[in-house]
């Protein structure tokens, strides 16, 4: 990724890949990972305003003004719990390919963050 637009996107799955209640990102750790693992560079303003778009559009994020430490993602889609009941069902019930399978769980995997994996 190296545009701009895709900026809010790519903050949205950094915010769901790396952050819950006990893991935040500071606003220069974010920087890094956009720009590490995405290629895009973003100033202060810039990371601001598109935390309040995502916020805008629905995404429950906790900022540093509210919680005096950083970013993170108050709410996940489903939680560790369910997503693990998931993986369980497809392990053991499922009629799909082992390959199938396989991208399924990598899938439900990718709805919490890597520290509640």
């Amino acid at each position: 990724m190296a545009d701009k637009k895709e900026l809010p996107l790519a903050m949205a799955r950094v915010l769901v890949e790396y952050t819950d209640e006990d893991h935040w990102l500071s606003t220069k750790e974010l920087t890094k990972i956009l720009e590490d693992e995405y290629g895009l560079t973003a100033e202060r303003r810039t990371i601001y305003a598109n935390i309040d778009l995502l916020k805008e559009y629905g995404y429950d994020i906790s900022t540093w003004q509210e919680n005096g430490v950083g970013y993170y993602l108050k709410s996940h889609r489903f939680s560790p719990e369910e997503v693990n009941w998931m993986i369980g069902q497809i392990k053991a019930e499922s009629p799909f390919p082992a390959r199938r399978r396989k991208e399924m769980m990598k899938i439900f995997k990718s709805m919490i963050s890597k520290y509640q994996r």
